[in-house]
């Protein structure tokens, strides 16, 4: 039988080029490595996509050839963390787990245009935010998809957010709605203070709180990950 101390420590990151799982031991050594290049979509200068599908399909490849190495089968996997894009958004069905939207990169700045009215009320969002106006963060990219999807104004299901929220769902067992802080707080919604969604950012940017999901500490359980994850997302 592994000793509880053997265990591995199975990491998850999907970048913006890439998507890596590792295994690492208790002690923070890096025991293996598995890496999927992934594609970045400039439809314009300010316009930035990528596909979220590939990213689901990748990281279930990369998952899938690290969980089968001698290695992870003989001393097991105590805990996972994941890492994404913190500032990519998407939209999905949370009955299906269907991506509704691409997923908007932190590169994408086409929703510019939403932070236009908000310039006289910066410095209070930055004081409740934490975070300078702009359309790097998750905010004016939500609005902009509400405004210029029409599928996703006629979906009784739908859930946006945060990339990571996105990865979680699909990945856990239990497909929970959730995100953490770290990941919530650069949306540009979340009350640095409270630690939830701001019903006065949500107000200024016109965001329903129902279409986010709920947030928790980072450092927190989130669920397990499935056992068919290995063959397919949700």
């Amino acid at each position: 039988m592994t000793k509880a101390s053997e265990n591995l420590i199975l990491a998850l990151d999907v970048g913006t080029l890439s998507v890596r799982t590792a295994v690492y031991d208790q002690h923070g050594k890096l025991e293996a490595l598995v890496s999927r290049p992934i594609g970045l979509q400039r439809r314009s200068e300010v316009e930035v996509e990528q596909d979220p599908l590939e990213l689901k399909d990748k990281l279930r490849e990369a998952l899938q050839e690290i969980l089968a190495l001698p290695l992870v089968q003989e001393r097991g996997v105590a805990v996972a963390g994941l890492t994404t894009q913190r500032s990519s958004v998407v939209a999905w069905n949370r009955r299906t787990g269907k991506p509704l939207s691409p997923v908007l990169s932190w590169q994408d700045r086409r929703g510019g245009d939403y932070l236009k009215p908000l310039a006289s009320k910066r410095t209070a969002i930055k004081r409740k935010s934490g975070l300078f106006l702009s359309p790097h963060y998750g905010a004016s990219k939500l609005r902009w998809l509400l405004d210029h999807c029409p599928s996703l104004q006629e979906e009784a299901d739908l859930i946006f957010g945060p990339l990571a929220a996105f990865i979680i769902f699909g990945l856990l067992e239990d497909h929970p709605c959730v995100v953490d802080h770290v990941n919530a707080s650069r949306t540009q919604l979340m009350d640095l203070v409270e630690r939830d969604w701001s019903e006065t950012l949500l107000t200024q940017f016109q965001i329903d709180k129902g279409l986010l999901p709920a947030c928790q500490p980072t450092q927190s359980f989130f669920g397990y990950i499935a056992g068919t994850v290995v063959r397919r997302f949700h």
